[in-house]
């Protein structure tokens, strides 16, 4: 008995002896022998993913309940949440009650910062009907993409519900008085006009508190506000479907045409919007316009919509990966992978300019074969010309492309892994970076993380 002991502690020391050796390697890609009793991670198989998806349950009193299933994949150019989506449209399997019509039509999807704006096409549903589909949207798109609100628009229009924002919190959740709107606000480029959730004040759920609510303060150095402190509302009013809303203020606070286009935005995604056609605007008693017209509607500013997506890229010291925030419009369909072409092509010019690239040669893109989802997990795929790029860059460079692509889809947290695959097998490590198990973000490789 003691020599077997002693010859299987011989046996443990020297894998664990292996172990530290590997860990400590000089780099390349190897082989999984070189990982004693160590298992690559299981690749997720076909082209589904298990979903949550709530619908009507068979009380009568328009409670949602949740029916999971695996959701077809396959679809990959309308994006993993538009296919999650079509499954709630097609209704339930179970004995539950569906929340739409079954010819509903997606028209985009595209969840950013915790906010998921979903565009349907021309629908027969009322008011009634529209808010439960919201509400079920909502609840589907939080449980499976930790989007906390959802915005849904009919071919671009918000329809006749109370509030335009739903706040999910899981069905089980005390459901609290929503008292969210969407802000717009200029971006730093002077091109965008950014959406927002904004919270309105208790005592002014209404357009007042609405124009109150995104005048207040800026949202951060890339989110500006469209009028100057001193602005404030001076009288509202709609009328024959034309909405005048009279501002007041010091001369230097007066919105410039980008800050008039996010205000008329404002209003057309707000309280009264489904009453509203147009939208005049003044200043102390000046008449406000954008591209030379006084009297807007929804054509003149949609185009403006955008959302913002962080991106990492090198700092100028080829060190640390710092945030560089890049504008898309909302109307645009992208799929959860976008941002890897995005960040292997560079930063563009007029972004910050500290960000580096972080492959010289921009026809890499095309190296990325493909991603999927699967549950809270990312699954990157790149051929053979991505791994034989990044073997010959330095240990950091390697450290810094990896973890770019990482920390870029983990930022709004529906992602919390990443998984990478060469030509859709398994890869040990690459230079110190072991990938045979997923990554997690890291914070530290962040400049001033």
């Amino acid at each position: 008995m003691r020599n077997w002991s002693y010859g299987k502690t011989i046996k443990r020391l020297a894998g664990l002896m292996g172990l530290c050796l590997a860990l400590a390697g000089c780099g390349g890609q190897g082989s999984f022998a070189d990982l004693p009793e160590v298992m690559p991670y299981p690749v997720p198989q076909g082209q589904t993913m298990r979903a949550d998806l709530y619908f009507l349950d068979e009380s009568g009193a328009g409670t949602l309940a949740v029916e999971s299933r695996e959701v077809d994949l396959s679809y990959r150019e309308q994006g993993t949440y538009w296919q999650v989506i079509q499954e709630l449209i097609l209704g339930p399997q179970t004995a539950l009650l569906p929340v739409c019509p079954g010819n509903t039509a997606i028209n985009s999807v595209m969840v950013f910062r915790g906010l998921a704006v979903v565009d349907i096409g021309e629908t027969d549903m009322d008011p009634a009907a529209l808010q439960i589909f919201r509400q079920a949207l909502a609840e589907t798109l939080y449980a499976n993409a930790m989007a906390q609100y959802t915005l849904l628009t009919v071919n671009g229009r918000l329809p006749q519900v109370e509030y335009p924002l739903e706040k999910a919190e899981g069905v089980y959740a005390q459901q609290e008085v929503n008292r969210v709107a969407l802000g717009f606000y200029k971006s730093r480029t002077g091109e965008w006009a950014i959406l927002r959730p904004v919270e309105l004040p208790e005592d002014a759920v209404s357009v007042e508190g609405m124009v109150t609510a995104v005048s207040g303060e800026n949202r951060g150095e890339y989110a500006i506000c469209p009028v100057g402190p001193t602005a404030r509302l001076e009288s509202y009013s709609l009328e024959g479907g034309t909405a005048r809303l009279s501002l007041r203020g010091e001369k230097q606070d007066k919105p410039d045409e980008l800050g008039v286009a996010c205000l008329a935005l404002c209003l057309f995604y707000g309280p009264d919007s489904s009453e509203m056609e147009r939208v005049e605007l003044t200043y102390n008693g000046e008449e406000l316009s954008y591209r030379g017209k006084t009297s807007l509607i929804r054509e003149d500013v949609y185009s403006l919509r955008g959302a913002e997506k962080i991106l990492y890229f090198a700092d100028d010291e080829g060190e640390s990966l710092i945030p560089v925030r890049r504008t898309v419009p909302i109307q645009r369909p992208l799929d959860e992978f976008w941002i890897i072409r995005q960040i292997l092509a560079g930063p563009l010019e007029g972004e910050d300019a500290d960000a580096r690239p972080l492959i010289a040669d921009t026809r890499l893109t095309s190296s990325f074969l493909g991603g999927r989802l699967s549950g809270n997990l990312a699954v990157l795929d790149f051929d053979r010309s991505f791994y034989s790029y990044a073997e010959t860059l330095s240990d950091g460079e390697t450290r810094l492309l990896i973890y770019a692509l990482v920390n870029s889809l983990t930022e709004e947290g529906n992602i919390e892994q990443v998984l990478f695959l060469r030509n859709g097998e398994n890869i040990q490590k690459l230079g110190s970076i072991f990938l045979y198990q997923p990554l997690l973000r890291n914070p530290g490789m962040i400049s001033g993380g």
